[in-house]
Parts: C-alpha cells; sequence; structure tokens
C-alpha cells in the first residue's frame, strides 16, 4: 500500500522555494553586516551575530521540520514501513519500529526506533495553505505500523 497525498510535495516545494527566497535576501544581508563589523562600526558588533543567529535558526526548522521530518510518501509491506521525505527514503520495521504516535495541531509526530537511533517525522492530516476538508494522512494510515492510534486523540 503506497500512499502519497499530492498536496505534501506541493507544500513541501513551495516551503523549499521560500526558504530559497529567504536566503537570497538573508545571505547578502549577513555579508553586508559583517563588512560593516569588520569596518568597525560598533552597533553591526551586535547585529550580525543576531542576523546569523536567526538565519540558522530558521535552517534549522526547515531543514529538520520540512525538509527531513515531513513523510511526503508512506509504503506499508508485510515487513516494513517506508517513509519518503524529500531527502531520503527511511525503513524502518512494522511490528516494533513505530513506538510512539502523538497528535498536535492537525498532524502526527511519530517516533520510530531504528539501529542506534530515535528518528520522529511528521505525518500531516491537514497540510498548511490547502483547503479544510482536504486530509493527507489519517489514522487507517497510520494503523498499519501503529496499531494503537486508535489511543491518541487528535488535536485540532
Amino acid at each position: 500500500m503506497i500512499r502519497k497525498p499530492p498536496t505534501l510535495e506541493t507544500y513541501v516545494k513551495r516551503m523549499k522555494k521560500a526558504f530559497v527566497i529567504f536566503s537570497c535576501f538573508a545571505i547578502p544581508a549577513i555579508m553586508v553586516c559583517a563588512v560593516f563589523a569588520f569596518l568597525g562600526y560598533i552597533g553591526f558588533w551586535f547585529v550580525l551575530p543576531a542576523v546569523v543567529i536567526v538565519y540558522l535558526v530558521i535552517y534549522g526548522y526547515y531543514a529538520m521540520h520540512v525538509s527531513m521530518g515531513t513523510v511526503i510518501a508512506l509504503e506499508v509491506t508485510e515487513q516494513s514501513v517506508h517513509l519518503t521525505t524529500k531527502r531520503k527514503i527511511f525503513t524502518y520495521d512494522t511490528q516494533g519500529g513505530c513506538i510512539d504516535v502523538k497528535a498536535k495541531n492537525g498532524r502526527y509526530v511519530a517516533t520510530f526506533r531504528g539501529h542506534g537511533s530515535e528518528d520522529r517525522f511528521i505525518f500531516y492530516t491537514h497540510v498548511p495553505f490547502t483547503k479544510r476538508y482536504e486530509e493527507a494522512f489519517v489514522k487507517a494510515d497510520l494503523r498499519a505500523f501503529y496499531p494503537l492510534i486508535d489511543s491518541v486523540h487528535r488535536d485540532v
């Protein structure tokens, strides 16, 4: 069973474009602040680290939540679960791979345990910037690898 909601792939592509556009403005701003800071303007000694930190925080959020964390396709077989993100395909055991699922604001956050690592993935029930009635992943999709999904209460 392969489940690939088209709205999720569109969302990830749009967020990538938005981040690239943001980077086109932020990186030159960082360079300009660095030039003025090295020329001795004291105010830019404080502005430059703040701008760099803000950029790194936004990049970290994009990388962890959008690029690596958002599941855009789900394939469940008898033995394994294949989670496709923008950057990579992750494979886990069907029976013991998923150890926890939490519902948060229109999405399920599932924790998978692999070989020495714990990974969290986001399964959107409602993709941001889409119509309210369009759903990406529902409980039935997650039930194949996490039978306790019915005990998880969805916060909308």
